[in-house]
């Protein structure tokens, strides 16, 4: 009866992009994604979880045909969360373990800019 770990039991997924020429030679392009995922254990015994999230990201950028120029952000939400955890026994006699976790980036913002030879 228990969840298989790392698993949830619902995730959904979505993403919307439009895209408008400005220009002859230039398009504006915004891309907005959000991924929705329920509790997750991170054991075989279901102690250790995770409660369920929302990542949303949005980027907006001009496209030419020689370069891209982008505005970006991740996580919008600042959502503070645990993205996996491993457990481990560094010594086969001891009843001991040791827990690691690793949290999923908080609010990140950017510029990303290409240019085509």
């Amino acid at each position: 009866g228990k969840q298989l770990r790392r698993t949830s039991k619902t995730t959904a997924n979505v993403a919307l992009t439009y895209n408008k020429p400005i220009s002859a030679d230039m398009s504006l392009i915004v891309r907005g994604d959000a991924a929705y995922r329920s509790k997750q254990y991170h054991d075989f015994i279901n102690v250790q979880w995770s409660p369920s999230r929302v990542l949303a990201n949005l980027r907006v950028g001009l496209e030419t045909e020689k370069y891209d120029v982008y505005l970006w952000g991740e996580n919008l939400t600042n959502e503070d969360s645990i993205d996996s955890t491993q457990t481990f026994n560094s010594d086969l006699n001891s009843r001991y373990f040791v827990t690691t976790a690793v949290n999923i980036p908080q609010l990140r913002y950017g510029v990303t800019a290409r240019y085509r030879f």
